[in-house]
């Protein structure tokens, strides 16, 4: 019964002597992995949810648009917020070309979020004329 104890803790001290904060670290090799992620994750951001956004708001504001809208402003809400966090990995792995991408993304979303706050009052206004 004494074996399979010392199994575990032999792997984890060799865990943790090759990495001191290896829990706080992406494991050995995934840089490439999460900066394709990062590259992927600003793609869809792009083409997946900015792009039918501003689609959407190019549209009549109407009442039947609005979930779609705020669904749309959502999503790509948490996927900015998913890629600001990677920034930091960005940075640190000198991926600055994405770093930068994220930036404009942020802000391009910024922009979009203040144009979908005006087009879901008016399409509210329009249901109430309607």
């Amino acid at each position: 019964s004494q074996s399979p104890a010392p199994r575990p803790s032999t792997a984890s001290s060799r865990t943790s002597g090759a990495r001191p904060h290896a829990a706080a670290s992406p494991p050995p090799g995934a840089g490439l992995d999460s900066s394709t992620d990062v590259a992927r994750g600003l793609q869809r951001l792009r083409v997946d949810l900015l792009r039918p956004l501003e689609e959407a708001l190019d549209a009549n504001p109407s009442e039947d648009m609005l979930p779609w809208v705020e669904t749309l402003t959502s999503e790509a809400q948490a996927q900015v917020v998913q890629l600001q966090q990677q920034a930091e990995f960005c940075m640190e792995h000198g991926h600055y070309d994405l770093m930068e991408q994220i930036v404009n993304c942020a802000s391009e979303f910024e922009d979009l979020r203040t144009r979908a706050d005006s087009w879901k009052t008016a399409a509210a206004h329009n249901a109430a004329m309607g």
